[in-house]
This record gives structure tokens, C-alpha cells and sequence, in this order.
């Protein structure tokens, strides 16, 4: 069973708590800046108003836990935690897992239902009173979803919770590289590369023309956004499934400032030269998901 006590809330800044500290103004100042840049600041209290309920919800249901704003996280030990509570959007999650100790038990709260997708969560302010009856009563689900390993010139760098990008940091330039899969190899231009998890594959990777595959599943994709074909070059290697025991690996050929990105939070040069291997993980990440079949006779 979980000890209350053991519980660690990581809470994210609302937009409106995130600018007035930004540029040290009250609520009043703020708003006249909106209003100047004609930014519809009634979206942004509402979503204010929104995320604060559902902290004001949490700290009433778990009483006994710890709360902490975001920027205190990567000072404070997590190590003695059974559970860690994001609560926020689905990049304040991904944010939480990359400055905590790995390997604890997660949950995903969706502050805003106002304007976050959340696709990466199942709990949110509606039904926050019936997940925390489920961690007391342990009839809550647990998730095992799957990370990518990476390696830059045979180093091995941060993990992948849902996508790593690779090509040229400035969007508008041709990314290019040769990419390695299955005994094959093709050199290809295009707008970067994206290497997803099932958890990252409802996002970038959807919008770029990729298919969603579960978060649990055991393998990953690849997909290379807007590739150049000419009347000389062609391609097939496109995009492409991998499993377990199995590595993609991609050869740099780019001159600017290209680079290797983890879920958009931790940053690689990739110049020309630098070579690049992916694979499903072993370690995954334990997910604390909502049980629909709660409270069902």
C-alpha cells in the first residue's frame, strides 16, 4: 500500500503564474501587456482558474503528501518517494520523469481541462477523487510503457520517454544523413527524423503521417518529415517499424547546426560525422493509470 507520506505532487505554473513571474508583474500589469499584444487574456485566467482547482483538489484529497512547484523539483530528493504525481500536461510530465529518480511509480494529471489534450493522461480534476479512492484502495492499473536507448558515437545519452528528433535545428534547412535498418542503408534529405515510443506516436509523429501504436508496446517507428524526392533520388526507408534487439542507426552528413533532441527537453550537437543508435530499452516506465472499472458492481 502506499504511504501518503510518500507521495510527491510536482505542480506546474499556470501561463498567468509563469508571465507574471517572468516579467515581475501583478495580474492588473499583466493583462494590460496582454491586451497590448492583443492576446486574449480571458482563455489564460480561465485556464488559471482551471489549474489552481485542481491543486487546491489534491492537497485536500492527500493532505499527508508533499507539494512542490516545478522549479523546486531538481532539488528535491525523489529517491525516498513511492510515488510521483505530475500534475499538469503531458510535457510537464515528461519534465518530471527526466529530473526524478528513475523507476518510480508515476501518475499523469491533467490540470487544465480547459486546454490541454492530455493524451498522455488518464486522471485529470473530474475524476481525481476516485484515483486517489483507488491508490488507497490499490485497485488503481499500472501501465509499462516503453523508452527508446540512445547512443552518440557510442556514448549513451538520455532516454527517450516518447520521441527523438534528429536533423537540423534551424527548421528551414535540408536535414541529411544516411539511415542504417535491417541491412539496409539510404541516404536521405528531409526535414529531420522522428523516433517515437507508442506514448510519443499521438503527437509530432501523427501529425507528421504516422500511425499511433500502444504506449506498451514493445517496439518503436521512425519517420522521416517531408523527405526530399527528385527525379535522381528516391526512397524507401521512409518510415519503419522496430523491436526488441533490434537498432536503427543514423550516419550525420550535415554541416550546420544539426542536432539530436530527447522528447524536447535534452539536447545533442550531431555534426557531420557523428553517428547515432537507437533501440527499445529494458527499463520502462511504470505508469499509474485510472481504472475504469471502479466502483462497478
Amino acid at each position: 500500500m502506499i504511504d501518503p507520506k510518500k507521495i510527491l505532487a510536482i505542480c506546474k505554473f499556470s501561463k498567468l503564474e509563469y508571465d507574471k513571474r517572468t516579467y515581475n508583474l501583478n495580474t492588473r500589469a499583466l493583462i494590460r501587456k496582454y491586451n497590448q499584444e492583443h492576446i486574449h487574456h480571458e482563455v489564460i485566467v480561465d485556464s488559471h482558474v482551471e489549474q489552481r482547482e485542481c491543486i487546491r483538489l489534491a492537497k485536500k484529497l492527500l493532505p499527508e503528501s508533499t507539494f512542490i512547484n516545478t522549479p523546486d523539483l531538481p532539488q528535491t530528493q525523489t529517491d525516498d518517494k513511492d510515488l510521483l504525481v505530475s500534475i499538469g500536461g503531458d510535457e510537464h510530465f515528461k519534465y518530471v520523469i527526466h529530473n526524478s529518480v528513475q523507476g518510480k511509480l508515476l501518475l499523469n494529471v491533467r490540470s487544465d481541462n480547459l486546454k490541454s489534450e492530455g493524451a498522455l493522461s488518464t486522471c485529470n480534476r473530474f475524476n481525481l477523487k476516485e484515483m486517489v479512492d483507488q491508490i488507497h484502495s490499490e485497485t488503481y492499473l499500472v501501465e509499462n510503457w516503453v523508452r527508446l536507448e540512445a547512443h552518440l558515437n557510442d556514448q549513451p545519452i538520455e532516454k527517450a520517454i516518447d520521441t527523438i528528433y534528429v536533423g537540423e535545428k534551424n527548421g528551414t534547412r535540408m536535414s541529411r544523413y544516411v539511415l542504417h535498418f535491417k541491412d539496409r542503408f539510404e541516404e536521405q534529405k528531409s526535414s529531420g527524423l522522428l523516433i517515437v515510443t507508442g506514448a510519443g506516436s499521438t503527437g509530432w509523429f501523427r501529425s507528421a503521417g504516422g500511425r499511433p501504436f500502444p504506449r506498451n508496446a514493445r517496439t518503436g517507428k521512425f519517420l522521416a518529415r517531408e523527405m526530399y524526392v527528385g527525379t535522381k533520388t528516391g526512397s524507401s526507408m521512409r518510415d519503419g517499424v522496430f523491436h526488441e534487439e533490434e537498432t536503427i542507426e543514423i550516419h550525420s552528413l550535415m554541416d550546420d547546426q544539426s542536432i539530436v533532441e530527447i522528447d524536447s527537453i535534452k539536447e545533442y550537437p550531431f555534426k557531420r560525422g557523428d553517428k547515432l543508435k537507437v533501440n527499445v530499452s529494458r527499463e520502462f516506465l511504470n505508469v499509474m493509470i485510472f481504472n475504469p472499472e471502479y466502483g462497478k458492481n
